[in-house]
């Protein structure tokens, strides 16, 4: 079953704010950024070392960006780098 797409309502000339993808076959996917009721409820706190922080009102939010690796070993020695610097941010900002 395919995913239907929606119409966008989108002005030739007019620069908006999104995540743009072209796939391995041309084809281009522009996803406009959020600008509804809830603009600014997730607020980012810090990028550092291929970690992102941010919060809402109620939750930490943690993305962790990793290179592929060959080992179990290497991926856990990477892992823990990474939360390292998670911890290191959560002591530097008052969240």
């Amino acid at each position: 079953m395919k995913k239907k797409r929606e119409k966008m309502e989108l002005v030739p000339g007019t620069r908006y704010r999104g995540w743009g993808v072209v796939n391995d076959y041309g084809q281009f996917d522009f996803t406009p950024e959020a600008t509804g009721t809830r603009v600014g409820t997730i607020k980012q706190v810090c990028q550092r070392d291929g970690v992102t922080v941010s919060h809402t009102k109620d939750h930490i939010i943690v993305h962790i960006k990793m290179r592929k690796l060959v080992s179990l070993t290497q991926y856990m020695g990477e892992i823990w780098n990474k939360f390292s610097t998670v911890i290191n941010i959560l002591r530097e900002y008052e969240i």
